[in-house]
């Protein structure tokens, strides 16, 4: 992937993502940014990637603005390649006043780098309060095109619920892939007691409770741990494959759960799921390498440690056993 001008990134490549790529640096260094190049990059529509990406961020003052550099230079442009499927290029065009009003609007394109032509086009209309209106029209329908088209799924942990799929509509989703049985083995491990996951009628609505012989519980009022590793365990099993994007995952986890963490991140890693996480904890690290290699998946496994210096997205890489060798100098950094 190749990115410009995208927040305070001007340039940057990022090469050989694997099967499971952990992204670390220090705060500031691009992580989050990458993440959402990633995402607006590969997602069958891009206006509503990108709006999320400005939902993720509603308490900037700067609301659509801010996904571009300051000073700007040009537009936004995201070069994703997808192993042997082509290349997709996503451009982003600011359409408003240069300064940090978030009044106006981002137009965006969708190309093929090998064929000329555009595949897709839309535009997100901001006011000062977020997003009013967007739309998109893509070709991924054709059969030609279908293999440009990524199953994508974002995880972002930090902010609690905010912004997060109805956990009712993912463990639908996690039994139709015949898997949430295994998002309550490792919610066990946590809640011994736990007997089943269930949708159960709340109050005036529906829910998802952790249900045991004496009582049920709305993963709504649980611990922030226990709902966050719920949420993780259960967004990974609904997904049949693809791309997982993963924000600092061991937001509110005690050890033991952040160890749970990992197994299920590599878990759906084996099932053929590309992960792609930031994190800021050696312990989550830890865990992941430990897992990857009891389970004979360390050489799908990479860090890229991201520094970011005057615009200048600087990465280096370390495959699954390098990772290992220089855990020394992570725990350096992370510490």
């Amino acid at each position: 992937m190749t990115l410009t001008n995208l927040r305070g990134i001007k340039s940057g490549v990022l090469s050989d993502l694997t099967g499971l790529t952990i992204l670390v640096g220090p705060n500031g260094s691009g992580k989050s940014t990458v993440l959402d190049a990633i995402a607006i990059g590969t997602a069958p529509d891009p206006t509503a990637a990108t709006d999320e990406a400005v939902r993720r961020r509603l308490s900037r003052q700067s609301t659509a603005r801010w996904l571009f550099p300051a000073q700007l230079n040009g537009p936004s442009v995201l070069r994703v390649s997808l192993s042997t499927y082509g290349t997709r290029v996503t451009t982003l065009t600011w359409k408003g006043s240069s300064d940090a009003s978030s009044t106006g609007r981002v137009e965006l394109t969708l190309e093929r780098a090998d064929e000329p032509g555009i595949l897709g086009h839309g535009e997100i209309r901001f006011s000062e309060n977020g997003a009013v209106g967007s739309s998109w029209e893509g070709e991924f329908e054709d059969p030609q095109l279908l293999a440009l088209r990524v199953d994508l799924r974002f995880i972002d942990m930090r902010f609690g619920a905010a912004g997060a799929p109805d956990l009712a509509d993912v463990l639908t989703a996690a039994k139709a892939e015949g898997r949430a049985g295994f998002a309550r083995e490792i919610l066990k491990e946590i809640v011994p007691s736990l007997e089943s996951i269930e949708i159960l009628k709340l109050g005036q609505g529906f829910g998802v409770a952790l249900v045991n012989e004496k009582s049920a519980v709305p993963i709504a009022v649980a611990g922030d741990g226990v709902r966050g590793l719920a949420r993780l365990a259960l967004e990974l099993a609904a997904q049949p494959g693809g791309l997982v994007l993963v924000e600092e995952p061991e937001v509110h986890q005690h050890p033991k759960s952040l160890r749970m963490s990992a197994k299920v991140i590599v878990a759906a890693v084996r099932r053929g799921i590309q992960v792609v996480l930031a994190t800021h904890s050696l312990e989550l690290i830890d865990n992941l390498l430990e897992f990857a290699e009891s389970t004979k998946v360390l050489d799908q496994l990479s860090v890229q440690r991201l520094l970011l210096t005057d615009g200048q997205l600087d990465t280096k890489r370390f495959p699954g056993d390098q990772a290992k060798r220089i855990r020394s100098e992570l725990e350096l950094e992370l510490r």
